[in-house]
């Protein structure tokens, strides 16, 4: 797992006791660290457990986000191929290995791998309306959105000039990261309008260690 320094020791905490294990995410991932970092916040139940996904068991793990005990990498299993994830106050949103993004209550129960179907979603941000996605491919660079009950599916709320590796939202913007050209993208949340190629240039990259 890609470990970045100088961040929260409570994250810490967590990698080191599920770092022997094959996550596929943990909230953050490769370039798309900060932007997806940004959208991690902890919000009802969900301040009480960090989860990721486990693509290689088709499950979601979850641990205390405190210190990182009561680790359960089966706390949802029978997934397809689970990756990027996204949380909210009730419901925990991630990919599916159907181009599909799935559903399922905080506490593991209701789960469904269709709620959104055909959308082939890569990164997933949530906010207190909607959840948004990106997708990229022949068929375009796009960031979606839909309503939080999976209705009012917009697959091309925003076009991106490149591929975007990660999305974050907040009250004004939606943010993603340009795949290949070291920048992050910009957007009104309201309408997806105002998106230029690189609204934060040349950001610097994180060596590895």
């Amino acid at each position: 797992m890609d470990a970045v320094r100088g961040r929260s020791r409570r994250l810490n905490a967590i990698e080191a006791v599920t770092g022997a294990l094959n996550l596929k995410a943990l909230f953050v991932r490769s370039t798309a660290f900060v932007l997806a970092l940004a959208a991690a916040s902890f919000v009802g139940r969900a301040d009480a457990f960090v989860y990721w996904t486990e693509s290689s068991r088709n499950t979601i793990g979850r641990a205390n986000h405190l210190d990182g005990s009561a680790v359960n990498v089966s706390f949802i299993s029978g997934l397809n191929r689970p990756q990027a994830m996204a949380i909210d106050g009730t419901y925990l949103y991630f990919v599916t290995g159907l181009g599909a993004i799935g559903r399922a209550n905080l506490d593991g129960t209701g789960v469904n791998q269709s709620f959104i179907l055909g959308v082939f979603p890569e990164a997933l941000a949530v906010d207190g309306a909607h959840i948004y996605w990106t997708t990229s491919g022949p068929n375009g660079n796009r960031i979606g959105r839909a309503n939080l009950d999976g209705s009012g599916v917009n697959p091309m709320f925003i076009t991106t000039t490149v591929a975007a590796a990660g999305v974050a939202v907040d009250s004004n913007f939606v943010y993603w990261a340009n795949s290949g050209l070291n920048s992050i993208g910009r957007a009104n949340i309201a309408d997806g309008s105002g998106a230029p190629t690189s609204y934060g240039s040349r950001v610097p990259r994180i060596p590895k260690e």
